[in-house]
């Protein structure tokens, strides 16, 4: 598991693909609409492939009139740097973290549901405590604790 980079942005960008999404393994992957076994294709959603279970983080048809850009999104046919930070940006807080967060803050979750949902929010935040904490609405002590659950029991 790491960050959704600019480089994956500007990498399905480039791609013929439909949709950019995120694997049970914590991969980044192109896929076309027509895998899609089943499930709603819809901005966040969880679908069914051939190859399991994937989270849609980006469709190709939202390019164009998406509002995380203030000027041209791409020159020449490539996506620009800036605009694709921003785009990944967006997708890992409200794609791929904000999940996590729900899982990792819902009531009646064990301690080691817990603890391991906030495990892989911290990885997607390449490895920041501080980061995950502030998305998870605590501090970074609470974090520790709950990575040292994990690691001791694992």
């Amino acid at each position: 598991m790491r960050p959704l980079a600019a480089a994956d942005i500007i990498s399905f960008y480039a791609s013929t693909r439909d949709l950019l999404v995120l694997t049970s393994d914590g991969q980044y992957e192109h896929f076309d609409i027509r895998e899609i076994r089943s499930g709603q294709v819809a901005l966040y959603s969880t679908v069914t492939t051939d190859e399991g279970e994937v989270r849609i983080l980006l469709e190709r048809t939202t390019f164009p009139d998406a509002d995380w850009h203030p000027g041209p999104l791409a020159r020449y046919d490539q996506l620009d740097a800036a605009p694709a930070r921003r785009v990944a940006k967006v997708i890992m807080r409200d794609g791929v973290v904000a999940p996590l967060v729900q899982q990792a803050t819902e009531e009646g979750v064990d301690e080691w549901e817990r603890a391991c949902a906030v495990a892989e929010i911290v990885a997607y935040c390449g490895g920041d405590r501080v980061e995950a904490a502030r998305h998870l609405g605590t501090s970074p002590d609470v974090v520790h604790e709950l990575l040292e659950k994990k690691a001791a029991t694992a």
